[in-house]
C-alpha cells in the first residue's frame, strides 16, 4: 500500500513490510508489550522531579543497494513514561524529513500506541501530517492520543535516506532521563566514517563485530564485509537545557557523530574528510560558521599576541591568567 501526501511537491511515503529484530533491554522488549514493573513506575527514582522518563529507546541503521543506489536504512523504538502532567508535552512527536529537488528522505511503518494499564489506544494513520519548516525541511507530526498520567507512550518507524554520505548524529542524552538507550550501526567497509562521542556521559557497552558479505560490490555476486557497532548508555540523566553560560545545547549534550571521510569506489577512492581537523578547518572557513568561530571576543582584543603564539599550553595558560589578574579587578558584580 503506498500513501501519497501532497505538498509544493509530492512525497511518497511507502508503507511496505519489514521484518524487524527483537528490541530487547536484558529482556525482550517487542513493540507493543510494556512490563508491569513499566506500568506500575510513579516516580523516577534517579530523578524525582522528571515530568517522564525514557523507558526504552534503540535505533538501528545499515546500508543496502537499491536500483544502484545507496541508501540509509534506519529501524527506530522508543517508550517514554508520563509520571505528570508537565510531562503530556512529550507526546507530541516530529519526525524531520529532508528534501531536496532530487531525491527526498521516506519514513514507513509508522506505529505508535499509549498504554493506560491494560488499555491500549492506536494512532491512526490519518492524525499524521507533514508540516513545512522555514528551512524547507519536511517534518511529520502526530500527537499520541488518549495521554494521562501513567501513560507509556510507545512508537516505531523505518526510515529511509538516499544521502548515506549524511548519517545522522545518535542522541543518547535529552532534557528527560532516559533508563536504557541502544544505537547499531553496521558500516560496509567501502565507506569510511568519523566517529565522535560527545558529552560527558560514559558508555556502558562498546562493541564491535565483523559482519561477512553485507553490502554489494560493484562486481557481480561480490560483497563487502561490514563493521557492526553497538553502544549503549543506561540510567542517563536529563540534559539541562538552560544552563548559566551555556553556548549552546549542541555542544555538550551526550551523542555520536558520524562524518563520512572516505568511500571507495570500483573506478578508485572519494575523499571527504581526512579527519576532525579537516573537519574544523573546513568549519574555521565556511562563510557563515566560519565567520563565529575567528572573531576575537574583548579577550582576545587585548591579550597581546606574543602570549598567544607560546606553543606550550600550560605556559599560555598561566601567561593569560598572570596577564588578566595584573591588568583587571573584579567589580564584585
Amino acid at each position: 500500500m503506498r500513501t501519497q501526501i501532497f505538498l509544493p511537491f509530492i512525497l511518497f511515503i511507502f508503507i511496505f513490510l519489514l521484518v524487524y529484530p527483537s528490541f530487547s533491554q536484558n529482556k525482550d522488549s517487542s513493540f507493543g508489550e510494556i512490563t508491569e514493573a513499566e506500568k506500575n513506575l510513579t516516580i523516577y527514582e534517579k530523578d524525582s522531579s522528571a515530568p517522564a522518563v525514557v523507558l526504552y529507546e534503540k535505533g538501528e541503521t545499515f546500508f543496502i543497494k537499491k536500483k544502484g543506489r545507496t541508501y540509509l536504512i534506519k529501524n527506530y523504538h522508543k517508550k517514554i513514561k508520563i509520571l505528570d502532567k508537565n510531562g503530556f508535552k512529550y507526546g507530541n512527536i516530529t519526525i524531520p524529513i529532508l528534501v531536496t529537488k532530487d531525491a527526498h528522505e521516506d519514513i514507513a511503518d509508522i506505529e505508535a500506541i499509549t498504554h493506560n494499564g491494560d488499555t491500549k489506544s492506536h494512532l491512526s494513520t490519518d492524525e499524521i501530517y507533514p508540516s513545512n519548516t522555514e528551512s524547507g525541511i519536511l517534518e511529520l507530526k502526530f500527537t499520541f492520543p488518549n495521554i494521562e498520567i501513567g501513560s507509556i507512550l510507545e512508537y516505531k518507524y523505518t526510515f529511509l535516506s538516499p544521502f548515506y554520505y549524511n548519517l545522522d548524529s545518535w542522541l543518547f542524552q535529552d532534557e528527560i532521563p532516559k533508563v536504557y538507550n541502544e544505537y547499531k550501526v553496521s558500516i560496509p567497509l567501502n565507506f569510511m566514517y568519523n566517529k565522535l562521542l560527545i558529552g560527558e556521559q560514559e558508555l556502558s557497552k562498546k562493541e564491535v563485530e565483523d559482519v561477512n558479505g553485507c553490502f554489494p560490490m560493484p562486481i557481480p555476486n561480490l560483497y563487502f564485509s561490514c563493521d557492526a557497532y553497538t553502544y549503549v548508555m543506561e540510567d542517563i540523566p536529563a540534559f539541562k537545557m538552560d544552563q548559566e553560560f551555556m553556548l549552546g545545547p549542541s555542544n555538550y549534550i551526550s551523542r555520536l557523530d558520524f562524518e563520512l571521510a572516505q568511500e571507495n569506489t570500483s573506478t578508485g577512492s572519494i575523499y571527504y574528510t581526512k579527519s576532525w581537523k579537516d573537519i574544523d578547518k573546513r568549519f574555521k572557513t565556511d562563510k557563515d560558521i566560519g565567520k563565529q568561530l575567528r572573531y576575537k571576543g574583548f579577550f582576545g582584543r587585548k591579550i597581546p599576541d606574543r602570549l598567544m603564539e607560546n606553543e606550550n599550553t600550560m605556559e599560555k595558560a598561566i601567561d593569560i591568567y598572570n596577564f588578566i589578574r595584573d591588568h583587571y579587578t573584579w567589580n564584585e558584580g
